[in-house]
Formats: structure tokens, C-alpha cells, sequence
């Protein structure tokens, strides 16, 4: 963006570039961008180089704003409106800190310039320092009550803090000021989405999109909103419109595959399904293995060999698992890289295969030219379930340990008598909207209420107060298997979870071990989840029963039906 040497100075001195600010007898004034030199121009006023530095700064010319504004503070250093203009060139550069440091000094000087505090919460809101940026934005909405988009940041900063009330609040004023806000219809529908308020979030959307039919966000964000309520086909042309306007938004392709896959349309599914790797979550992508062989892309398989990664959680790689046996014989010889945890129960279950725990870096074996191909293993099906009458009939593609069944068998003989059911709640990984998928213990009396019942913890992690409170809640007693860590020793877990008669968790990774195993297992979720595809079962693990629920309704109806049907089933395991 420099001038040519004979061009006008961009200073406005009506001198060309190299007898001003380009050459000659040159002043330096030192600052965060490294010494830039800046010429005193006599000739231009600072109000001139302020309004000329502004276009420049309109126009994404960083650097001459920059040197424009270090021009007037060498005349005026405490020019309020050359700090600020310079610190949001120094926040455009991405030096956050100076930025904050010169807009603090514009401030000191000004203080009631709303724009400045609103544009020192902008920086702090990007550095995620969001009390110090709430409290320029509301210092902003004081000073300027009647202007919409000082209360449209103070929105965003309440959102980014998970105080949702206060942001629906902000944005709806917003909006009373400023009718066509795009912006904040969208980020309303957000707030009220995470609300649980799906009807009021709907009619956000909506006049959003009406307002900008051409803005991507909206049109994604209802079908997203859709795909949540488990109205699936409703979602698709939506996503579809959003991937219209932006054919390469990863997040609407992504969810459109779940969309897609929730409604029997594997094929395509499977292919849009693809995306995952390229979402932009605040957590960043999911990983993507630095293995030097390419990808596979369906390929004949014949006598090469496949390098199966195992990716994102560990029940996603325990039900992708399913398509494990598909490839061993498709291909001459398959190495499977996955979750260490697992790699003793995958090597036993699967010991065609060469299974390989994952480490950082990669194990110099799957580094190998002999390896052909690679594919993360979600990647199988699309090659090997294109449709429901693709997957087995049965279920039980993990095995156990002998002995280390032998082992949990005796231990669950020395328990009272009656069926043993282990039982899990929630995740480990809780907190915003996971907390949606998952139960409390003290919610279960239901279940912990039917006699005759023996219940075995499979809840990993530290529950033991949780424990006692259903002890002292319901008088059951959950029994737990000393010195085992249902958490990392997968191998031991996955021997008690085969000796139990049945196994009810919400969906996390304990359920998919039971299904993987061949158990029966009773699974809650939400209605709409895509991995069962549409079908009336389970597809990947049979043998899980699914009981499913709107993400409005409580929990509490829901799990009293599991109780009922608990009853029967003891009912009927005691006559047989």
C-alpha cells in the first residue's frame, strides 16, 4: 500500500511522496510498529491528516493511518482522536495490547466520548477480557442511550459470559431503536435458542433473514434450530439455502449431514459428513492426523493396507468400530491407530487387525511406506453403510477378556441376589449445553425405586458424593467395584459391563461400550439424534433400547417410564 515515489504524499502536503514522508531530511518517531518514519508536514493542519488518516483507515490502509496519526502527535500528543484512531490501527495489526494502552489514553482524555469507550470494548471483548469490555460498553450506552449498536455490544459481551437474560435485553433495545438490525435479530434467536424458547427464537431468525436474505448466519441458525427440535427435514432447505449463499460454510454442511443421515439419506449424508474436519468450533477442529499416505477415497482395497484413525470422542469410536470388521476384509491388511485405552480390547476383538495406541507424535509404524492409505474411521461408512440393510443384524463386535470376565462374574455372585444393572448419568465433560444431554442421580428415584433390582456403578469419574445422596434420597445402595477405574482401565470396564444382565446411562461412551459388547442397554436422549439414522432401532449396536424426549420437556417423565418398564422387565427375567 506504499505510494509510488513520485506520487502524492498520502499526508496531504500536496508534495510527492519521496520529497515528503518518503525521502529527505526525515524525524523518527519511535511506536509498537517498529520505528515507522514520520515527517512533520507543516503544510497539513492535524485536523487534515486526521480526516486523511480516517480514509486511509476506512480503506484498510493500516499502515499510512498509522503514520498519519504518530504525524499529528509529534505536533499534538494529546490529540484524544489521533490515540484512538491509532490504537484501533494498532488493533488492526493485531497488537491488542498497545491498542488497549492508546485507547485508554484517548479515553483519559476524553472521557465522555462514548466511541471510545465503545471502541476500547470491542478490543477487550476480542481479548476475552469481557468484565473490563462490559463495562465500556455500558459506560458507552450511558453516554449515547438512543444509539442501537453500543447496546448491540454490550449484547454480544452479556452473551460471551452465558448471561443470556441480560443479553436478549440488550439486544432488544436494540432492535426498538434501530428496527432493522440484522445483527441483533440474529444474536437474539441465539440467546433464546440457548434458552430453550425455540418459538421465539424461530421468529428472531425469521426477521433476520427478511431483513438480509443474502446474510449466511440466519438461514444457517434455523437450520440448525430445526436439526435441534428434531425437525430434520424442515432443516435441510434452509442449510441448503445457506450453503447457496456460502458454498463453503463447513458448519452448515456438517449439520446438513446430520440432517441428512437423521433422515435415512446415507449416501449423501455420509459425503457431507466429510466437513466435520473443517467446523469452526470455539475449540478449534476436530484433529486431523499428520500421516504422510493419502487419504483413501473408496479405492479397491484389494491387497494394499489401511490405516484406520480412530477420531473425536471415545463412544464416537466405539460405534464407528461397527464398520471395523468391513474393512479388515476389504483390505489385505488393516492397522488401526485408536484411543490407547482401547487398544487392548480392540487388539482381542479385532486381532486381524494391527492396533496401535495414538501418541503425540505418531508411532514410527504408522509412518511406514508400506501402509497405502489412511482414513479417519469415521470415514468408513460411507463406503461400507451407504444404507440401513448395510449394517449387521446383531451386535457384539467387542469381546471381553476371559479371565477378566471370570473375575467380575464371581465378584458380581458376592453381591445380594436379583439382576445386576449398571447404571450411568451424565458425562464427564459437563458445563452450557452439554448439561441438556444429561440427568442427576437424585432425579432417577424411578428406576433406583424398583425392587428386586442389584444396581452396579458404571458412572466413571469422582461420583461418590452422588452416591451417597441417592443412599440417602431412595435407601439403595449402588454398589461400586473397588480399585477399579471405570474411567481409563477400559479393559476391566468393558469385562464388568459384559457380566451385567442390563446397563441404563444416558448417552455417553458406557452405553456405547454395553451396545459394543453385544449387552442389552437402555440409552436416553434426544429425539432427532442422527446416529440412529432414522431407524427404529439402534443401527450400529442392536441390543441398545432407546427412550427419547424433546429438549424442552424435564427428564423426570421420561425416566419414570424407564422405571415402569424396568419393573416388567424384572417381572419377566423372575417367571422365565
Amino acid at each position: 500500500m506504499t505510494p509510488g515515489r513520485n506520487a502524492p504524499c498520502p499526508c496531504g502536503s500536496g508534495k510527492k511522496y519521496k520529497q515528503c514522508c518518503g525521502g529527505g531530511d526525515r524525524r523518527w518517531a519511535q511506536g509498537s510498529a517498529g520505528g515507522a518514519s514520520v515527517l512533520p508536514q507543516p503544510a497539513a493542519s492535524p485536523v487534515q491528516l486526521l480526516a486523511l488518516a480516517s480514509r486511509h483507515f476506512n480503506m484498510g490502509q493500516i499502515r499510512e493511518a498509522d503514520m498519519l496519526c504518530r504525524q499529528i502527535l509529534l505536533q499534538q500528543p494529546r490529540n484524544a482522536d489521533a490515540l484512538n484512531l491509532l490504537g484501533l490501527a494498532e488493533y488492526r495489526s493485531g497488537r491488542h495490547e498497545k491498542a488497549v494502552e492508546l485507547l485508554g489514553q484517548a479515553i483519559h482524555l476524553m472521557p465522555e466520548n462514548a466511541f471510545f469507550h465503545n471502541n476500547q470494548g470491542n478490543v477487550l471483548q476480542e481479548m476475552r477480557r469481557f468484565d473490563q469490555a462490559e463495562q465500556h460498553f455500558r459506560k458507552a450506552v450511558e453516554l449515547r442511550p438512543d444509539f442501537a449498536e453500543f447496546r448491540y455490544n454490550l449484547g454480544n459481551t452479556f452473551q460471551k459470559q452465558g448471561a443470556m437474560e441480560a443479553a436478549c435485553e440488550s439486544y432488544q433495545r436494540a432492535i426498538a431503536l434501530k428496527p432493522g438490525h440484522m445483527q441483533a435479530r440474529n444474536n437474539l434467536g441465539l440467546c433464546l435458542r440457548s434458552m430453550e424458547q425455540p418459538d421465539q427464537a424461530a421468529e428472531a431468525f425469521s426477521q433476520a433473514m427478511k431483513l438480509e436474505p443474502a446474510d449466511v448466519d440466519a438461514w444457517f441458525n434455523m437450520g440448525n434450530l430445526l436439526r435441534e427440535q428434531g425437525r430434520l427435514e424442515e432443516a435441510i432447505p434452509y442449510l441448503e439455502q445457506a450453503l447457496k449463499l456460502v458454498p463453503g460454510h463447513a458448519n452448515a454442511h456438517f449439520i446438513l449431514a446430520v440432517c441428512l443421515l437423521g433422515g435415512k439419506e446415507l449416501p449423501r449424508g455420509w459425503k457431507e459428513y466429510g466437513w466435520r474436519f473443517e467446523l469452526k468450533e470455539s475449540t478449534g477442529p476436530l484433529e486431523k492426523r499428520p500421516f504422510p499416505q493419502p487419504a483413501w477415497k473408496g479405492e479397491p482395497l484389494g491387497d494394499r493396507t489401511l490405516l484406520v484413525w480412530g477420531e473425536q470422542g471415545l463412544g464416537d469410536e466405539l460405534m464407528f468400530a461397527n464398520v471395523l470388521p468391513d474393512a479388515i476384509r476389504a483390505a489385505r491388511h488393516v492397522v488401526v491407530e485408536c484411543e490407547p485405552r482401547l487398544a487392548e480390547l480392540f487388539a482381542r476383538s479385532f486381532p486381524e487387525a494391527e492396533v496401535i495406541g495414538r501418541a503425540y507424535p505418531p508411532q514410527p509404524r504408522l509412518l511406514q511406506n508400506d501402509i497405502d492409505f489412511h482414513a479417519p474411521i469415521g470415514d468408513l461408512p460411507r463406503w461400507f453403510r451407504p444404507a440401513l440393510e448395510s449394517f449387521p443384524g446383531q451386535g457384539g463386535y467387542l469381546s471381553a477378556a476371559p479371565g477378566k470376565l471370570a473375575h467380575w462374574g464371581r465378584w458380581l455372585a458376592g453381591l445380594p441376589r436379583g439382576p445386576k444393572v449398571g447404571i450411568a448419568w451424565r458425562s464427564m465433560m459437563r458445563g452450557g449445553y452439554r448439561d441438556l444431554h444429561y440427568t442427576e442421580l437424585d432425579q432417577w428415584g424411578d428406576i433406583l425405586g424398583v425392587p428386586g433390582i442389584v444396581f452396579v456403578n458404571l458412572q466413571y469419574g469422582e461420583c461418590r458424593e452422588e452416591l451417597e445422596e441417592a443412599r440417602r434420597l431412595f435407601g439403595v445402595e449402588i454398589h461400586e467395584a473397588s480399585g477399579l477405574n471405570l474411567k481409563d482401565d477400559l479393559d476391566e470396564a468393558a469385562a464388568l459391563t459384559a457380566s451385567l444382565d442390563l446397563v441404563i446411562s444416558a448417552g455417553t461412551s458406557v452405553c456405547a461400550m454395553a451396545g459394543a459388547l453385544g449387552k442389552p442397554a437402555w440409552m436416553y436422549t434426544f429425539s432427532g439424534v442422527w446416529d440412529r439414522l432414522g431407524a427404529d432401532n439402534y443401527p450400529w449396536m442392536p441390543s441398545i433400547r432407546i427412550y427419547e424426549k424433546d429438549r424442552i420437556s424435564a427428564w423426570e417423565p421420561l425416566l419414570a417410564q424407564i422405571g415402569t418398564d424396568l419393573r416388567e422387565w424384572v417381572r419377566g427375567n423372575s417367571e422365565s
